[in-house]
């Protein structure tokens, strides 16, 4: 991955820690880690009060000047900030991305099942499996990708890669008449949605107010969650078409969130300020900056906490490098299990694999009608969504662990009923055959 993703990702860890720290949390207190990610232009530089402690070369050739403006920086010249509609539009334009990521795995889930039949192109299970699996491993070469496009062409380059890349593959897809070509298709869709997830929340972050980076971010999830449930509308709306028409249609409307995300980026969407700034080009980033901050707001003072942080990144690159992840200090070492250990875990209970063969578990259960099966994922999808958008409200204001436990619990009474329906046999098919 690229040295800047690798950055930000020590930022958000840092933040997760210091989160933890002041919920009191093991022995990590918040002298010792003192970074608030969402105080300063979200570049991810290491926080001065750890460098100083522990990475104590990372000061070697600093200015006293900009040592000095590092420690003076407070929350308070950020915290009345609002959201102006400029961000506000911004936001929604590149949540429109994460959208079209959502609706490619919903209507695989609906989709699926008609791969398999007869008159389509009857991929076997094996065949099938291979398909839907493969996303996230193309999706993953695409992510490596992502920071080095978009730090060379820009955020809004990064976009149009992706949407460019989405659009052959689900043409690629739509029009194939072999497994061959729908996986040669799948390649390109798989870049697309590694390309959009790497690009989406960076662009939200570095354009949004600091006091409401977290809760905007939060707009790429629910975005994608919306897009998953226009993926499941898809099998409900072909339902009444022939099989292999069908699939082809429900892939073709995956074109349509692309074009209009291209559009948006050429003709209203900025580029990122902080991107601006690395290139040299600051009268552009105060320009953006203008759009979404209050008019009377002084933008230079936030294009010098831009710059600075670039620096203390560079910084800290040549200081450190990767030893920071490979010889961690103790402390960096719990923020990585909790920042790793936490994206593992989402992963590892198999949400994925679950998401791509909600049709089948369906129908297992006894549903067997077509109609019925798409209005269930219809209202899954509604139920996920609507609960996503509660917890966007309450991420800043109730914090991260909460809201991680509050998870854990959900699942933990999920699976409790699971096992007990399996231990006790219940007749799931009898008491869905009317329908």
């Amino acid at each position: 991955m690229h040295n800047n993703t690798t950055n930000q990702t020590h930022a958000r860890l840092y933040s997760t820690m210091n989160q933890n720290a002041s919920n009191g949390v093991g022995t990590l207190h918040r002298d010792e880690i003192n970074l608030d990610y969402d105080s300063h232009d979200g570049s991810g530089d290491l926080p001065m009060s750890y460098q100083n402690t522990h990475h104590p070369e990372l000061n070697r050739g600093r200015s006293t000047t900009n040592t000095a403006n590092t420690a003076n920086r407070t929350d308070s010249d950020f915290d009345d900030i609002p959201i102006s509609r400029a961000t506000k539009i911004f936001a929604m334009c590149a949540a429109l991305n994460s959208c079209n990521l959502g609706y490619d795995i919903g209507v695989n889930t609906s989709a699926g099942k008609l791969l398999q039949d007869e008159n389509s192109l009857a991929l076997t299970d094996g065949q099938l499996e291979i398909f839907m699996g493969s996303l996230n491993l193309f999706a993953a070469v695409g992510a490596l990708g992502a920071s080095a496009v978009s730090d060379k062409y820009g955020r809004r380059g990064g976009f149009i890669v992706a949407a460019f890349s989405f659009v052959l593959g689900v043409l690629l897809m739509s029009f194939a008449q072999s497994y061959d070509l729908l996986m040669f298709g799948r390649v390109f869709v798989g870049l697309g949605v590694g390309f959009g997830l790497s690009v989406d929340p960076v662009y939200i972050s570095e354009l949004s107010p600091p006091k409401y980076r977290g809760y905007l971010v939060t707009w790429s999830e629910i975005a994608t969650n919306v897009g998953i449930l226009l993926g499941f509308c898809s099998g409900l709306v072909f339902e009444n078409v022939a099989a292999d028409r069908a699939w082809r249609l429900m892939f073709g409307m995956g074109t349509i969130l692309p074009v209009v995300l291209t559009i948006l980026v050429l003709w209203v969407m900025p580029e990122s300020p902080r991107w601006l700034v690395k290139e040299g080009r600051e009268n552009e980033a105060k320009e953006v900056l203008t759009r979404v901050y209050p008019p009377d707001y002084d933008v230079s003072k936030v294009v010098d906490e831009i710059k600075d942080a670039i620096i203390r990144e560079e910084e800290a690159e040549n200081a450190v490098g990767w030893d920071i992840i490979f010889f961690p200090s103790p402390a960096f070492k719990r923020m990585l299990l909790v920042g790793i250990g936490s994206a593992v875990a989402q992963q590892i209970v198999g949400i994925d694999a679950i998401q791509y063969f909600l049709m089948y578990i369906i129908e297992e259960a006894g549903i067997k009608d077509r109609t019925w099966q798409s209005i269930i994922l219809i209202v899954l999808g509604i139920l996920k969504v609507s609960v996503i958008v509660l917890a966007g409200h309450m991420f800043d204001s109730r914090g991260r662990r909460p809201l991680m436990f509050m998870s854990l619990i959900g699942k933990f009474f999920r699976d409790d009923c699971s096992i007990l329906c399996t231990v006790r046999g219940v007749p799931l098919q009898d008491s869905c055959s009317h329908l």
